[in-house]
């Protein structure tokens, strides 16, 4: 990732090679993590067509959207009064899913692809992974008014912040997922793909 103004945006750092063929690595093995890859639609043909994804390779790549689950614990530990002795019910976990999404080339941006990323991989992690939509967060950059936009456009609202980073936290605000047809350059449909083995 070269563009500073995107490392910025991502809260990124800039890596080497073999650093990014690490992280590479860590995101195909990982289970704490999940990645999404968008990519812009060149053809009429329907997804569902294998000819649809010889037209849609690497080079149509505009960016991606990518999870990291985390265990938490509820604050509120419930009480239970029996007989004289109240019994505490320890913390219940949950698993909470930090969203990301970045658009990386400009003259790809505003053209409805993080939308429409984000309306169809959000349920799909969601129904996938069983976790429910408010527990989908994203921290933003106080001061990065698009990305406080786009996911406020999306139903995110804002939870608490500005941290030490200079990031606000926004959390899914509701029960359900509420997107509409995708409208824009990036509506589309997606595939679920597995990634191959690594060659040794």
């Amino acid at each position: 990732m070269q563009d500073p103004a995107v490392r910025e945006a991502t809260a990124s750092e800039e890596l080497t090679l073999e650093e990014e063929y690490e992280m590479c690595e860590s995101w195909r093995v990982d289970e704490d993590k999940l990645t999404f890859i968008v990519l812009r639609r060149i053809s009429e043909l329907s997804p569902s067509d294998p000819a649809f994804w010889e037209k849609h390779g690497v080079d149509q790549m505009v960016g991606d959207v990518n999870i990291f689950l985390s265990k938490e614990y509820d604050d509120e530990a419930e009480e239970e009064q029996t007989g004289n002795a109240v019994v505490r019910e320890p913390p219940r976990e949950r698993t909470r899913c930090e969203v990301e999404l970045m658009i990386a080339s400009p003259s790809s941006r505003r053209k409805g692809y993080g939308v429409s990323a984000l309306s169809q991989f959000l349920p799909y992690a969601s129904k996938t992974l069983g976790i429910p939509p408010r527990d989908f967060f994203v921290r933003v950059g106080a001061d990065n008014a698009a990305s406080i936009s786009l996911f406020g456009k999306v139903g995110f609202s804002k939870l608490k912040g500005p941290n030490v980073f200079g990031e606000i936290e926004m959390v899914y605000s509701s029960d359900d997922w509420k997107f509409g047809e995708g409208s824009g350059e990036g509506s589309g449909e997606y595939r679920v793909v597995n990634c191959p083995e690594a060659e040794s």
